[in-house]
C-alpha cells in the first residue's frame, strides 16, 4: 500500500501540473519565481570552474558574484546535474520532476506516519496519506511556484521518525535520521532545514527525558558509597549527551548551509530580509480559507500574509472536531512526556509565525517592542508565516490519530474517514482548479529580435541599468524580463550585473545603484559591454558626443551595442524617448509620468508620493522652444517631505540644471515641508535636453534608521512636479524661509 500511496502522489502532481510542466525540455511555462530559479540554473550549468561553495556564480551579479542557492536552484539537484552538462539538452529544467518527487514522498511518508496511528488498518493509513497529499499548503506552494518549499514531506518524515520506538534502538540510531534529513534539506531550503532541526531537537529532548527517567530508576536501586558515586558522576550524563547531540545537529545544519551556498564565506550577505512582520501568519489562518474553499467564507488578512496561509481544510477540521467532541480527554495527551517536546516545538513555531506583529483577520492587535538586534535575528526568516507549517501538519496528524482513538468501531472509522476525505477534496476544488489552470499557461520570450542573439559575439558583459536589485519596477522590462536577460547572458557566456535574489548585500548597493549608473553618465561606454538601459540612462547615452555604441529600440527596450558605423543614428532614440515638454505639464505621483518627462532614481510605484532613491535623482525634459524668461520648478511633498526622524533631522537637496548649481533645499523635522519653488535661469535652458538634478547627501535607508528593513537610500518624498514660467514676483530665497517655517 505504500507503493500505492507513492503512485497516488505522482498522479496528483500530474493532475495539478500537467505534463507540460513536468516535461524537462519545456521552458515555455516558466514565469515569476520558477523563471528566476531556471535563470540561476542556466548560469550554474555553464560555470566551468569549481569553487567553494559549488553553487558560486562569478558571472552573475558581476563583478561581485553570487551563490546560485540565493536564486533557489535546489542545490540538491542542480549540483549533481552540473557534473554531467554534456548529457543535458540545451533546454532543460528539473522543477517539474522535482514536484513529482515531492508529491510522491508526501504521500509515502503520509502513509507511513498514518500507519503508526491507524490501529493496523491499512485502508485508514491510505486515507491518512491522501489527507496529507491534499494539504492546501502543498497545492498553494505549487501555485506560487515555490518549488523548494514543496519538500513538505520532510516535516512528515521528521514526525514519523520522532514516534519511532526508542526501546528497540540506541540514541544514535534514533537520532540518525535527523542528521540525514538536516544534511539533505540543507541543500534544499533554509526553511525546510530549520524544520528538520527543530524536529531533531525535539527528538533529542524526548530521548533525554526517557534516558534520564531510566537512569534515575536505576540509580534508586543502588545505595551506599557506590550509589553515591554513581549519582555524582553519572546521573547528569544524559544531559551532557543530549547537549552533545544538539550541538552536533546544529553544526550539521550550518555545515550543510555553507556547502550549499546559502551562506558563502567572504561575502557580505544581509541575513535579515525585507518583509518581516508583513509575510506573517494570522491568528485565524488555520480556519481562514481565503478564496480556496468551496464552502467556507474568507475572514480576510493583511497584505503579505499569503505567506502565512494555513487553512486546514473542511475535512480535517471536521475530523478534529469529531475527535475532540467524542474524547475530550485526548487533549491531555498533548502534554504527556513523549509528546510534550513536540507540542512545545509546534506552539513555538506558531508564535514565531505570527511575528512580533499580532493580527487577527484584518486587525492588528498589537506589536511587541523588541530590541533591534532581536528584530534582525527574527527577520533572517523574513517569511515568518511559513514557520506555521510544523504546527499545521502536527494538527493534521492529531486530527487523524484523535479520530482513530475516538471511534472504536472499525467500520465506523472507515466511514467517517471516507466522508471527511471526500469533503476535504470537494472543499478544496477552487484551489486545485486555480493551480491546475495556471499550470497550463505558456509565456513568450520578450526578446524576439535577432539583435539579442548576436550581442554575445562582440561583448563579454551585459549591463542592465537600473539593475533589478535597485528596483524591480524600474529595471528595463520589469521583473518579468529579468529571467530572459539572465538566460541570454548565461547561454552567451557573458557576465550580468543585474540579479534577482531574495537578499542583496547592503555593501554592494552603492556600486550597483550609484557608482555604476554614475559611470555610465560620466564615462564612455565600454567596448566589450552591451547595455540595456532604462529611458533615463538611454537618453543620456544616446545624446552623448563621440558615442561609439549604436543605441536603438529593440522589442520595446533600449539596447546599446558597440557599432561605431551606426553610432550616429543613436540620436534618433533620444528624440523618440523624450518628446517636447509643454510648460505647465504636471507629474503626479499617483499617475504615470507624462511622456515628456523622464524621472531617474525615483520610486516607480504610483502612490501618494514617490521617494527619490540614492544620492542623486534627476528629471529630464526637452523644451519645444527656448524660454523668453526664467522658469520655475514647482514641487509639492507628502508627510514630512523627506525621510526624517528623531535620529535624522535634516535632509538637504542641492539642485542643478545641466550640472550648473542653482539652489539648495532644506527639510527639517519641524519645518514646513509641503511645497518648494526653485527658479531656473533662462540662460541654462535651451531646446536640447534639460537635466534637473537633485544631489541628496543626506539620503539614508530606513534600515539604517531602525525604522524598517528597506535598504534603499531614500531622500525626498515628492507628490508632484511641474515647470512653468516664473512670475514677476519670484523670490530665489523663499525655500530657505519655508524650511525654517518663517
Amino acid at each position: 500500500m505504500a507503493l500505492a500511496a507513492i503512485v497516488a502522489g505522482c498522479v496528483d502532481a500530474w493532475l495539478l501540473s500537467g505534463w507540460d510542466r513536468i516535461d524537462p525540455a519545456n521552458l515555455t511555462w516558466l514565469s515569476g519565481d520558477p523563471a528566476v530559479y531556471q535563470a540561476g540554473w542556466e548560469f550554474l550549468r555553464r560555470e566551468s570552474h569549481w569553487s567553494f561553495p559549488p553553487t558560486w556564480l562569478p558571472s552573475l551579479h558581476y563583478p561581485f558574484g553570487i551563490s546560485a542557492a540565493e536564486l533557489d536552484v535546489l542545490p540538491l539537484v542542480s549540483v549533481p546535474l552540473r557534473l554531467v552538462p554534456r548529457l543535458l539538452p540545451l533546454d532543460f529544467q528539473y522543477l517539474g520532476l522535482w514536484s513529482v518527487l515531492c508529491f510522491g514522498l508526501q504521500a509515502y511518508y503520509g502513509f507511513r506516519l498514518s500507519a503508526r496511528f491507524s490501529d493496523g488498518d491499512t485502508l485508514l493509513s491510505l486515507f491518512g496519506a491522501i489527507f496529507f497529499l491534499l494539504s492546501p499548503l502543498l497545492a498553494v506552494q505549487l501555485g506560487y511556484g515555490h518549488y523548494s518549499l514543496l519538500a513538505q514531506w520532510v516535516i512528515l518524515a521528521c514526525t514519523y521518525y520522532y514516534f519511532a520506538l526508542m526501546e528497540s534502538a540506541s540514541a544514535a540510531d534514533y537520532l540518525l535520521p535527523y542528521f540525514v534529513l538536516v544534511a539533505i534539506t540543507g541543500f534544499i531550503s533554509p526553511y525546510i532545514t530549520l524544520f528538520s532541526l527543530l524536529f531533531g531537537l525535539s527528538a533529542i529532548a524526548r530521548s533525554c527525558t526517557a534516558a534520564g527517567t531510566a537512569l534515575h530508576a536505576r540509580s534508586n536501586e543502588t545505595d551506599g558509597t557506590i550509589g553515591n558515586a554513581y549519582r555524582a558522576n553519572v546521573v547528569h550524563s544524559p544531559g551532557v549527551r543530549c547537549l552533545f547531540w544538539a550541538l552536533g545537529l546544529v553544526a550539521c545544519t550550518v555545515t550543510a548551509w555553507l556547502l550549499a551556498g546559502f551562506f558563502a564565506p567572504g561575502t557580505h550577505a544581509q541575513l535579515s530580509g525585507d518583509g518581516y512582520t508583513v509575510f506573517s501568519t494570522n491568528l485565524l489562518s488555520l480556519i481562514d480559507p481565503g478564496q480556496t474553499s468551496l464552502f467556507l467564507r474568507q475572514y480576510g488578512s493583511l497584505p503579505g500574509q499569503y505567506e502565512g496561509y494555513g487553512y486546514l481544510g473542511l475535512g480535517v477540521l471536521l475530523l478534529g472536531f469529531i475527535a475532540v467532541v467524542r474524547r475530550p480527554a485526548l487533549l491531555g495527551r498533548l502534554i504527556s512526556p513523549g509528546i510534550l517536546p513536540l507540542f512545545v516545538m509546534g506552539a513555538l513555531c506558531f508564535l514565531l509565525a505570527l511575528s512580533v506583529k499580532i493580527t487577527i483577520g484584518r486587525i492588528t492587535l498589537f506589536e511587541l517592542p523588541v530590541p533591534r538586534a532581536v528584530f534582525n535575528m527574527l527577520a533572517i526568516f523574513r517569511s515568518s508565516g511559513r514557520l506555521l507549517w510544523p504546527a499545521y501538519y502536527l494538527l493534521v496528524l492529531a486530527a487523524i490519530a484523535g479520530a482513530v482513538a475516538a471511534i472504536p468501531s472499525h467500520g465506523a472509522r472507515r466511514g467517517v474517514f471516507f466522508v471527511c476525505l471526500l469533503l476535504q477534496f470537494i472543499d478544496l476544488m477552487p484551489l486545485r482548479t486555480e493551480v491546475s489552470t495556471e499550470a497550463r499557461v505558456e509565456y513568450d520570450n520578450p526578446l524576439k529580435s535577432a539583435d539579442w542573439a548576436s550581442i554575445s559575439r562582440l561583448h563579454r558583459h551585459l549591463v542592465i541599468l537600473p539593475a533589478y536589485q535597485c528596483g524591480p519596477d524600474a529595471t528595463p522590462g520589469g521583473p518579468e524580463a529579468w529571467p530572459y536577460f539572465a538566460r541570454l547572458a548565461a547561454r552567451g557566456r557573458m557576465t550580468l550585473n543585474s540579479v534577482h535574489a531574495a537578499r542583496n548585500p547592503a555593501e554592494t548597493y552603492q556600486f550597483d545603484c550609484e557608482s555604476m549608473p554614475e559611470q555610465l553618465v560620466t564615462r564612455a561606454l565600454q567596448r566589450d559591454t552591451a547595455y540595456v538601459l532604462g529611458n533615463d540612462f538611454a537618453l543620456v547615452a544616446s545624446s552623448r558626443d563621440g558615442l561609439q555604441h549604436y543605441c536603438r529600440r529593440v522589442d520595446g527596450l533600449n539596447l546599446c551595442t558597440y557599432d561605431p558605423s551606426r553610432a550616429p543614428q543613436s540620436r534618433i532614440l533620444s528624440q523618440q524617448l523624450l518628446p517636447p515638454y509643454k510648460l505647465g505639464t504636471t507629474f503626479r505621483a499617483q499617475e504615470r509620468p507624462p511622456a515628456s518627462m523622464i524621472l531617474a532614481n525615483f520610486d516607480m510605484k504610483p502612490a501618494v508620493a514617490r521617494w527619490t532613491i540614492g544620492h542623486l535623482a534627476a528629471l529630464y525634459v526637452r523644451l519645444a522652444s527656448a524660454p523668453k524668461c526664467d522658469l520655475q520648478l514647482q514641487l509639492t511633498f507628502a508627510t514630512r517631505g523627506a525621510l526624517l526622524n528623531r535620529n535624522h533631522t535634516l535632509q538637504r537637496a542641492f539642485i542643478s540644471v545641466n550640472r550648473h548649481p542653482i539652489d539648495r533645499l532644506f527639510f527639517s523635522l519641524k519645518g514646513k515641508n509641503d511645497k518648494r519653488t526653485v527658479i531656473i535661469p533662462r540662460a541654462l535652458v535651451g531646446t536640447q535636453i534639460t537635466a534637473i538634478q537633485f544631489a541628496l547627501p543626506d539620503a539614508v535607508s530606513p534600515f539604517e534608521l531602525g525604522t524598517g528593513n528597506d535598504t534603499r537610500l531614500l531622500g525626498l518624498y515628492i507628490s508632484s512636479v511641474r515647470i512653468t514660467s516664473a512670475g514677476a514676483g519670484a523670490v530665489l530665497h523663499r525655500n530657505k524661509a519655508a524650511a525654517t517655517g518663517k
